[in-house]
């Protein structure tokens, strides 16, 4: 049994490398865009049960929540161009 470490093919035309390095930024971003998306849909319950009722869990759930959406959001825009100067 081999490992076979060959890199993958180069890509042929300008085509299929847009296509690759499209493909790539879109798997990059799309963590991120779930996070907000389920944020979104969930926006209405967290009003009614977190805001409504002031305490101390609600203010220890407001950097838990959105500090995670600025980490995702913010830190894939890192990690991005952090990349880029490779």
């Amino acid at each position: 049994m081999s490992l076979d470490n060959s890199l993958p093919e180069a890509p042929n035309t300008y085509a299929e490398l847009v296509f690759h390095l499209l493909t790539a930024f879109l798997y990059e971003r799309s963590p991120a865009v779930i996070i907000l998306y389920d944020h979104m849909l969930t926006l209405d319950q967290e009003i009614e049960y977190i805001w409504n009722q002031p305490s101390i869990a609600a203010i220890l759930y407001v950097p838990i929540r959105y500090l995670g959406d600025a980490v995702a959001v913010y830190g894939d825009e890192f990690y991005l161009l952090s990349t880029n100067d490779r």
